[in-house]
């Protein structure tokens, strides 16, 4: 019987073991035989609908990328982040929020869909693999068993609706319950919600810099994990731009694929390329006709501002961003706000220097902006990159 013989194969497994369930291939390769379709995709699963003789199943999905210092066979493993797109998660937060999305597209796929079954892949690292529920060691479960039990039982937390994580003289925080769910319960004192905690039914109020901590409560007393939302007041004596400089992760950072949260191990090519400041910074990376875009949402008071970030180019021919990066503000009605100066090196280099962007916006209206980092779009035998860190929004001083 040749290697590669499917359908051969699958009628020897059926003679050894008679009356089993018998999967032809994994992932690919497949004959029509046997009694399973199996698909494997990442990180989301895949979809396969059955068929009248065969069940459907995705063989392989998940592999979300997380490092727990100090657990690790060593510190440059990878997973999967979005599709397409490698790397590791800057934190647990983000790396459960991802993990909900993978069961939840599989609880989909099940009504949806029919498939039967889905298989995370993978229990724990593996080497330079590390996208394992555990650790390498097996000493730290990256997905806490209590996440996992929730899910399964389809209790999944809340959201929330708006972006804005500051405000100017008050904001809310908006949140919407999981289909299925009995309610929301919240805190604003730091502690976490139980289900005698307030009940959510309208929009939050805030005045006041505030830790909102909610989860959701479901039909039979179940209660999903515990989400946060920080909202801080926009004073003029303080930094307008939440997590300036990626350290807590992207949130409240928006971002569309593919754009790459680094730490200090990142490089390209065999180039290392350091964050401007502390641990993390952004990759953008623009090709086949993408425009690639990060962006957050402001309230700013009325005056004058400066608005900067730290810009750094992979510096090649085919490799240069340049001036095909833009830093824009944009008002309530997404029309972009024309700065007063502004500061955009047509070229940057040498590879591996951070050159510091300005914009100057005099006699700004108190309102809601929204922040937004963009790339143009190369034509297809491009491939443009760059990394951005240490945004600031600050009042011009004497105004």
């Amino acid at each position: 019987m040749h290697a590669y013989d499917v359908n051969a194969g699958s009628r020897h497994v059926r003679l050894l073991f008679e009356g089993g369930t018998g999967d032809e291939a994994g992932g690919g390769m497949f004959k029509g035989a046997g009694d399973v379709i199996d698909e494997h995709l990442y990180p989301l699963p895949p979809g396969p609908r059955p068929t009248a003789t065969r069940a459907s199943v995705g063989g392989e999905c998940g592999g979300l990328g997380f490092n727990v210092a100090g657990h690790t066979w060593n510190d440059k493993g990878w997973g999967y982040i979005r599709p397409g797109l490698v790397g590791v998660f800057p934190n647990e937060q983000e790396l459960a929020a991802r993990y909900e999305d993978v069961l939840s597209s599989a609880l989909k796929l099940s009504k949806d869909n029919g498939i039967s079954a889905v298989v995370y892949t993978q229990l724990a690292d593996i080497e330079t693999e590390n996208n394992g529920l555990m650790t390498y060691d097996r000493a730290v479960h990256k997905i806490k068993p209590g996440v996992t039990r929730a899910l399964l039982n389809g209790w999944l937390p809340p959201r929330r609706t708006n972006a804005a994580c500051m405000f100017v003289g008050a904001g809310a925080v908006e949140l919407d319950a999981p289909e299925g769910a009995a309610g929301i319960v919240y805190t604003l004192d730091g502690a976490d919600p139980a289900r005698e905690s307030p009940v959510y039914q309208e929009p939050i109020a805030i005045t006041r810099d505030t830790l909102v901590k909610a989860r959701a409560v479901w039909p039979g007393g179940g209660l999903s994990r515990v989400v946060e939302f920080e909202m801080r007041e926009a004073r003029p004596d303080r930094q307008l731009i939440t997590n300036p400089g990626f350290e807590n992760g992207s949130s409240p950072w928006s971002y569309t694929a593919p754009v790459l949260i680094d730490s200090e191990q990142d490089a390209l090519d065999g180039v290392h390329y350091a964050p401007h400041g502390g641990a993390k910074h952004f990759r953008l990376q623009a090709g086949r006709g993408e425009t690639v875009t990060l962006t957050q949402q402001l309230a700013i008071p009325a005056g004058d501002w400066e608005l900067a970030m730290w810009l750094m180019s992979n510096d090649s021919p085919t490799n240069n961003v340049g001036p095909d990066v833009t830093l824009e503000l944009l008002d309530a009605d997404s029309k972009v706000v024309t700065p007063g100066s502004a500061t955009s090196p047509d070229h940057l280099s040498p590879m591996g220097k951070y050159v510091r962007w300005t914009r100057q916006y005099r006699g700004l209206k108190i309102g809601n902006y929204t922040l937004r980092v963009s790339t143009g779009t190369p034509s297809d035998k491009l491939f443009k990159q760059g990394w951005v860190d240490d945004f600031s929004l600050l009042r011009l001083p004497g105004r």
